[in-house]
Formats: structure tokens, sequence, C-alpha cells
């Protein structure tokens, strides 16, 4: 925002949901409703990835300050492969039905530094790591190094993936191999 009086910029989406408490800019004393714009252009998910995760959001969200928004619209700016997903009993069939995608796709010419394990909070690592070393690869935990190192799967939480601990030039080439996995 240039400088000058009331030269404030909030940004946020409604329909993420990763991190647990959403805070109220009412209650802080800024009153944003009715000064907003929604941005309906994805620049960072595949148009299969998006629509598949738009089936878990309803179609309006509704932030803590009754500011309301369409998830109709959005589109994203790229193609890549459909998500494949698993509903699994167990946390032991989670670990092989993983460990197999990731012989799957080690097989298919994806190297093991290009793999991440992503879960939604600490309390998942455990999960991640077991399906890790049933792929027989080695791993690493972003959360103790902050970069995945050469020929090693990374595991963390999914803020990680957001943030800028994750080096840009994996993210790039998952994309441009078009892996991807929720």
């Amino acid at each position: 925002m240039p400088n000058g009086p009331d030269a404030l910029f909030f940004a946020g989406d409604l329909g993420q949901r990763i991190f647990q408490q959403p805070c109220s800019w009412l209650s802080k004393g800024v009153d944003i409703r009715g000064r907003s714009s929604a941005l309906k252009v994805n620049y960072r998910t595949s148009h299969q990835i998006r629509r598949r995760a738009d089936l878990l959001q309803p179609a309006r969200v509704r932030d803590v300050d009754s500011v309301e928004d369409q998830r109709k619209g959005t589109i994203s700016v790229f193609d890549g492969p459909e998500p494949d997903v698993g509903l699994l009993d167990t946390a032991e069939d989670e670990a092989a039905y993983v460990a197999a995608w990731i012989a799957g796709i080690v097989a298919d010419g994806v190297a093991p530094e290009e793999v991440g394990i992503f879960v939604r909070t600490p309390d998942g690592l455990d999960r991640a790591k077991a399906a890790a070393k049933q792929s027989g690869h080695p791993w690493v935990t972003l959360q103790d190094c902050g970069d995945a190192e050469g020929g090693r799967i990374a595991i963390g939480t999914m803020h990680l993936v957001k943030g800028a601990r994750v080096q840009a030039h994996r993210r790039d080439g998952l994309r441009r191999r078009g892996h991807a996995a929720s």
C-alpha cells in the first residue's frame, strides 16, 4: 500500500483452515466488512487438486466477523494429475498406502528428495515417519533441520508447505512433474 492515512492492507482466505483459531479483526477495532474483494485466481494449486479440495468446503464460508465469501468461480492456472485419495481404517493401512504411493512415483522417476509427507499437526508426524520408513527411503523431519537433504523424503506439518522453509526449487520440481498428494 502507498504511504498515507488509513494505508492498511489485510489479506486472508476464508477457505484456509490450516490454522486453528481465526482472528477477529473487528474485535481488534478494525472493521473491514464491505470493503474487500475476493481473488479468484489460484497460482499454487492445480485445477484437479483445487476441485477436490472444494468438495470439502461449503459453497459459502463465513469468518468470525460474519464476512461471507463464495468459493464459486475460483480457477487455477495449471493442470496436474487427479489426486490419489484413500479412505483407510487404521494408521497401519495408511502407512502401507502412502509407502506404496511413494514406491510408485519413485519408480516413475521422482527422486526421494522431491517427495514430501505433510500432516495437519505435529501429532501426525509419527504417522508420516511410519509411512516413510515403510517406503524404504531415508527421511528427514523439516522441523528439525529446515530443508530436505539429498536423497531423503521431507516430513513436516502442512504449515511448512506454505512457509519459506521448504525450498522453492523442490516445490517447482514437483509442480513440473505434476505430482501431488494430500
